[in-house]
């Protein structure tokens, strides 16, 4: 049993030093590491959330796929998926008001799914931030959310009425 706790330990404190090595310029900015989990029973997916005196930001694998979610601090203080927006979503968004909903082909490398990522985040860093510091960021959000919804939708109809439209968060 002790063997399986520090290798569960290990696994997520690597998972955590991949991160500041990618997302360096986070931390630079005052963001630190206020939760890390790994769980080997689920695919060894796992969570490492990133905190702010404003903002949030969600690492998560799920199934070998990485994404990057960021939210406002106060969505921390009840964490679902309402709170969040993933940044594959949020930069698209920002510059055109729309995006393109796909799933994106996924490289199984993960060190080249969090330089995509960093790459994504970085690039568009000041625009994501005056984003969400916006005093009408609530409406934008649940203008996101219904977008995201409608995409979905429209790209599975048979799904329609099912996964996200039941879900509150």
């Amino acid at each position: 049993m002790i063997f399986c706790i520090f290798d569960k330990d290990r696994k997520i404190n690597d998972v955590v030093k991949q991160i500041r090595k990618y997302f360096d310029f986070l931390y630079d900015r005052g963001f630190e590491t206020t939760y890390k989990f790994y769980d080997r029973k689920a695919f060894g997916n796992w969570i490492v959330i990133l905190r702010s005196e404003k903002y949030f930001i969600r690492f998560v694998q799920d199934r070998g796929a990485i994404f990057l979610q960021i939210g406002p601090r106060w969505g921390l203080q009840e964490l679902k998926s309402s709170n969040l927006t993933d940044v594959d979503v949020l930069v698209p968004y920002i510059k055109t008001r729309d995006f393109d909903f796909h799933i994106r082909s996924i490289s199984e490398d993960k060190n080249e799914q969090l330089q995509r990522l960093r790459l994504l985040f970085l690039d568009n860093f000041d625009e994501i931030f005056a984003f969400m510091s916006r005093a009408n960021f609530d409406e934008e959000k649940t203008k996101i959310t219904r977008l995201v919804r409608e995409k979905f939708e429209s790209a599975y109809p048979s799904l329609k009425g099912n996964l996200l439209t039941r879900s509150k968060h």
